[in-house]
């Protein structure tokens, strides 16, 4: 193994001899490529990797000050230059190096420049100055699992339980879909203590229903699932909460989850129509026609005025081929639906009243 090593190492320095002396000679002429720099940047940096993984903390060093010298333009080697100085617990100096990358045009990789900003502010206990470059890595790249558990704990630590439980629990996702066990873990062990501290705390399920409807309608349906019954955990006596977690699960297709949520809604809430109405739609797409139409009629109880209902009874009469009592139900939603606002309903019931030659 160890010839191995010597040999690569051997390749390694062999290589970038030859750089360095294409890259003298390139000087001299003035006219070395960008591409030739990127790769003997790239070269320097790869070479101060390896030492950096064997300890060997000067070598790396030197390497990653060449790389600078360079293209200072590129945040990598500040990067791995701030690592050396954070492996030996020497925050200030890296949070000096990190500050020359800081704001680079056209990096790529500043998320982790002000990630790396943050953390050296939080060992160094100066916890408000993280917050903002955490929210700022995690404005550039709002999937940075790290940043989000490290200002979770930040949150924790402020007494932010709700911040705290949101961070946290995107953050357990993010690195539960990274296969990354030991701190999904870690975050899952929090969650549970947080919701454990904050049952029945209505200001902390609130915000926690929020964050989760919106992750949900900007097209991130786990974290908003996730959020929300993390709110019904912390406050199991709103209804709001799982009727628009059924609405989730009707969404995804999770028809059996969507059912006993409202079925949930109706125990908190027995005068809610819409979570009737669901449950028979639900009912519907399962097959299940006897409950469907069973739910409705209950719904139908409680507003009889109601043309959505009609349509909905009237769709699962003609799905199973009773198409007589389809259209008197249709009839009667047609009728109730001339003044409703619901144009979509209407529309439906409209298109629906053709095939059917109403």
């Amino acid at each position: 193994m160890k010839k191995i090593l010597i040999i690569l190492l051997v390749l390694i320095l062999n290589t970038t001899a030859q750089y360095i002396a294409s890259a003298q000679t390139a000087e001299t002429k003035d006219n070395f490529s960008q591409d030739n720099l990127q790769a003997l940047f790239d070269d320097y940096i790869n070479q101060g990797i390896f030492y950096f993984e064997q300890n060997q903390l000067s070598n790396a060093k030197y390497l990653f000050l060449k790389a600078a010298q360079i293209l200072p333009g590129k945040s990598e080697a500040y990067i791995n230059l701030s690592a050396i100085s954070m492996k030996r617990a020497n925050y200030p100096t890296a949070f000096i190096i990190l500050k020359k990358a800081e704001n680079l045009e056209g990096d790529t990789k500043q998320n982790i420049v002000l990630y790396n900003l943050g953390l050296c502010l939080q060992k160094m206990q100066k916890y408000d100055e993280a917050l903002i470059y955490y929210n700022k890595a995690i404005s550039i790249n709002p999937l940075f699992g790290d940043a989000l558990f490290n200002r979770g704990m930040l949150y924790l630590n402020n007494e932010k339980p709700d911040m705290a439980l949101i961070d946290i629990a995107k953050a357990e996702i993010l690195f539960k879909n990274q296969k990354q066990k030991e701190i999904t873990d870690k975050c899952e062990k929090i969650v549970s203590y947080l919701i454990e501290k904050n049952q029945q705390n209505k200001e902390v399920a609130e915000k926690l229903l929020k964050e989760g409807s919106e992750s949900f309608e900007n097209g991130k349906r786990e974290e908003g699932i996730v959020l929300l019954n993390i709110s019904a955990l912390c406050d199991s006596e709103n209804e709001e909460t799982y009727y628009r977690l059924g609405v989730m699960y009707v969404y995804i297709n999770k028809l059996e989850q969507a059912i006993e949520c409202f079925n949930k809604t109706i125990e908190l809430d027995p005068a809610n129509t819409d979570a009737y109405i669901n449950i028979g739609g639900a009912y519907g797409k399962l097959k299940k026609t006897k409950e469907a139409l069973n739910v409705l009629h209950k719904a139908l109880a409680l507003e009889k005025k109601n043309p959505k209902i009609y349509y909905n009874i009237a769709m699962v009469y003609l799905n199973i081929g009773k198409n007589n009592d389809a259209v008197s139900y249709l009839k009667k939603a047609k009728a109730l639906a001339v003044n409703s606002k619901d144009t979509q309903l209407r529309e439906k019931i409209d298109e629906t009243s053709r095939l059917l030659k109403i």
